[in-house]
């Protein structure tokens, strides 16, 4: 099962956001998230960055995931 999360935890607390990506983990849930917050970066393995000027870059988080 695969999750797309678009800004969706970013009206919660930080501690609600680690249960939300807590539980979809525990529910072998794959999340696709789109967010500004920092935070998020520790519940992903890569990181899409769009570009302004139409590039993107695709790298490994290199944090160790929740």
């Amino acid at each position: 099962m695969i999750a797309v999360m678009d800004e969706a935890t970013s009206a919660l607390p930080l501690d609600m956001e680690h249960i939300v990506y807590s539980e979809c983990k525990q529910l072998e849930i794959t999340t696709i998230s789109v967010g500004h917050r920092a935070s998020l970066r520790k519940y992903h393995t890569k990181l899409l960055t769009l570009h302004t000027n139409g590039s993107w870059t695709f790298e490994d988080i290199h944090e160790d995931p929740v």
